[in-house]
């Protein structure tokens, strides 16, 4: 894979290892690549003067950052609202998005005026309606 160049790469000139070009892009920040995308030594970077500790840094918040984002997309992707996500005896259990929950009746009549939380929700159903019941 060679280098995208139109996707927003900084460039830096070695000077010690026979002017070799060393490659970063915006977007991930502290993960060097030579002109073929092979990813280089941290060592060889900052030798061609990248703030390797500050890009250290910046990459660990965007994996942190990615991590928590993918985690918060999951939670929110788990059931559409409207979803059921629990029923026993009558009573369900129904997605409100957002990790949020109401639990109705047989009837349909809402039990919690407002989304609670999945865990409160599937708690509620549990004191409602035993599992050995």
């Amino acid at each position: 894979m060679k280098i995208d160049l139109d996707r927003g790469v900084h460039i830096r000139r070695h000077q010690d290892m026979g002017g070799m070009h060393v490659y970063m892009y915006a977007d991930t920040p502290g993960v060097y690549l030579n002109e073929d995308g092979v990813r280089l030594p941290e060592a060889i970077a900052e030798g061609a003067g990248y703030p390797v500790a500050e890009h250290a840094r910046a990459r660990l918040k965007k994996e942190r950052m990615d991590a928590a984002i993918a985690e918060v997309e999951a939670q929110l992707d788990i059931a559409t609202e409207g979803a059921v996500l629990a029923a026993r005896g009558g009573y369900q259990v129904l997605s409100s998005g957002a990790n949020r929950a109401k639990v109705i009746d047989d009837t349909g009549a809402l039990l919690t005026p407002v989304p609670i939380p999945h865990h409160e929700a599937m708690a509620l159903l549990a004191l409602l309606v035993p599992e050995d019941a």
